[in-house]
């Protein structure tokens, strides 16, 4: 159906009322197109294709099949014609089914939803495997910082007491050196009067039928040493002399090697009271390097 026909059923139709509330079937758009119409019946079908894209497409097919012959045209025979418009029709509803099922998205056919429910579960299972994936690693982290943390506080404590303790030394040895500055000082001072005590061996007081071999010695507060005069008037005599001072217990506090006698045939030792706490000391007397024993000397000492 060209353009004017279109536009003249248009104009036909402007005071008609479209009463069929259907579409056309395909007897009334062949009768239509080959004039077999009763005139109202045109006047309906007319009144109805003006209103119905549908119908006026439908009838444009039909107008290819079954309008009048065109100058030079054959006639088709009825019965083929029937047939093809038939298949023509069936083709076209295929098409129009085809279309339909189009027209429903994607993501709602059967086969597309088991995909995408199949993809929403991967993807869900990827993701919770991911969040407790991260979480393992945040707990782990977590018993790291808490681990890091406490080794750091024992290492804090550890210092703390490692500070005091070396705050404590180190009061300790300023003490110390004062005390030791102190009788440095002390001792480079000129002392008067220093005390001197005489103190004889063991083996001359034996015999002598002396009361005791101790000899006892209390030196003054106000003295910051003293001496002791060793006598060895009757002892054999020697190139040379070894003195040691040992303690009650054994230990050696003081040794002296190549020593001489004075003028007096005696040995005088000048101690500090610092030196010597109260107590009692043995002092030999040794022959040169074959240390043999002369003399023993026993000495009870105290302090006022």
């Amino acid at each position: 159906m060209n353009g004017e026909f279109r536009r003249y059923l248009e104009a036909l139709g402007e005071g008609w009322e479209d009463h069929l509330k259907r579409h056309l079937d395909e007897d009334e758009l062949i009768g239509y197109v080959r004039g077999e119409l009763e005139p109202g019946d045109v006047q309906r079908l007319q009144s109805h294709l003006v209103h119905c894209d549908a119908c006026m497409a439908a009838l444009t097919d039909v107008a290819d099949f079954f309008e009048p012959l065109r100058e030079g045209e054959e006639p088709i025979r009825e019965r083929v014609l029937r047939r093809e418009w038939k298949s023509f029709w069936q083709r076209v509803r295929a098409e129009e089914r085809a279309t339909a099922r189009e027209d429903v998205p994607v993501w709602f056919r059967p086969r597309a939803m088991f995909v995408l429910a199949a993809s929403l579960l991967v993807i869900v299972g990827f993701l919770s495997f991911w969040t407790w994936h991260l979480r393992r690693e945040i707990q782990q982290l977590a018993r790291q910082a808490q681990s890091e943390r406490t080794r750091r506080a024992e290492l804090e404590r550890e210092n703390r007491r490692l500070q005091e303790q070396s705050d404590v030394i180190k009061r300790d040895y300023e003490s110390r050196l004062s005390e030791l500055e102190s009788d440095l000082a002390q001792l480079r001072e000129p002392e008067l009067n220093i005390p001197i005590y005489d103190v004889l061996s063991r083996e001359f007081l034996l015999r002598s039928e002396s009361a005791s071999v101790v000899n006892h010695i209390v030196v003054s507060h106000t003295a910051r040493s003293f001496s002791l005069v060793l006598n060895a008037e009757d002892q054999p005599k020697y190139p040379t002399y070894t003195i040691e001072i040992v303690d009650r217990g054994g230990h050696v506090r003081w040794r002296a090697a190549g020593l001489h006698r004075d003028r007096h045939g005696n040995f005088t030792v000048t101690l500090n009271r610092a030196f010597l706490s109260p107590g009692k000391y043995i002092l030999y007397g040794q022959r040169g390097e074959r240390l043999q024993r002369i003399a023993e000397y026993i000495v009870s000492l105290s302090y006022l």
